[in-house]
C-alpha cells in the first residue's frame, strides 16, 4: 500500500507540472499538495520528495503571478535541502529559484544574497552544474541590471555565455538567448557595435534552429 501510495504521489506531481504548463496553476497547486501530504505520511517531512512536492506547489503560486504565496513553499523546501546536506547542489538550486521569486516581488537586495550564495556552491561542484551555475548567473545579471550595476551584469551575462557555449555548444538557442541579454545591456548602456554584433549572432542561431525543426 505504501508503494502504491508513492507511486500515486510521482503521478500527482507530474499532473501539477503538466497543469502549471497548461495554466491551470490551482488545479496544480492542489495535484502537489495531495502529493505532499502522501511524502509527509509515507516517507518523513525532510525527505527530497516533500522538497519537491513543496516546490511544486511554490511553481504553481508563482506561475499563476502570486509571488508572496509562493515564497513559503520554497523556504520550507530549501530548509529542508539544507537539513540534508547543508551547502549542496541542492541548496544552491533552491536558493535559485527563490532569488528568481524575489526578483518579481521587487527584493533585489535579499535576490542577490541568495543568487550570489547559489553560485558561490555551483562553483565548488562545477562539473555538470553549467546549464543551473548559467541560470543563477543570468538571475544575478538581472539583479546587478536593476541595482544600476551594468558592468558587473556584464560580467555576469559573459561568464554564463562561456559555460553554456562549453556545455551545449556555441549554436544553442541558450547561448542566442544570452547573447540577446548580452546585446539589450549594450543598447543600454549606448554601446550599439557589441549590441548589434551580440543581436547578429543570436539571430544567425535561431535561424539555425528553425533550419533544424523544419
Amino acid at each position: 500500500h505504501g508503494a502504491e501510495s508513492l507511486a500515486a504521489a510521482a503521478t500527482l506531481l507530474r499532473l501539477a507540472e503538466v497543469q502549471a504548463v497548461l495554466g491551470g496553476f490551482s488545479e496544480g497547486f492542489e495535484f502537489a499538495s495531495r502529493a505532499l501530504k502522501i511524502y509527509e505520511a509515507r516517507l518523513n517531512s525532510n525527505h527530497p520528495l516533500t522538497a519537491k512536492a513543496l516546490l511544486a506547489m511554490g511553481g504553481n503560486r508563482t506561475a499563476a503571478a502570486d509571488y508572496a504565496a509562493g515564497q513559503p513553499y520554497y523556504e520550507r523546501a530549501l530548509l529542508i535541502q539544507q537539513h540534508i546536506s547543508p551547502d549542496s547542489v541542492g541548496v544552491a538550486s533552491v536558493l535559485t529559484q527563490i532569488g528568481f521569486n524575489l526578483i518579481r516581488m521587487g527584493d533585489f537586495a535579499r535576490a542577490r544574497l541568495d543568487e550570489e550564495r547559489a553560485i558561490a556552491i555551483f562553483d565548488r561542484v562545477p562539473a555538470g552544474n553549467e546549464a543551473v551555475t548559467a541560470q543563477a548567473l543570468r538571475a544575478l545579471a538581472q539583479i546587478l541590471t536593476e541595482l544600476g550595476d551594468y558592468s558587473g551584469a556584464d560580467r555576469c551575462l559573459e561568464r554564463a555565455l562561456s559555460l553554456l557555449e562549453k556545455q551545449s555548444g556555441p549554436d544553442s538557442v541558450a547561448v542566442a538567448d544570452l547573447l540577446t541579454a548580452l546585446g539589450n545591456s549594450a543598447e543600454q548602456q549606448g554601446h550599439f557595435v557589441p549590441a548589434l554584433q551580440a543581436h547578429e549572432r543570436a539571430a544567425h542561431i535561431y535561424q539555425l534552429d528553425r533550419k533544424s525543426v523544419v
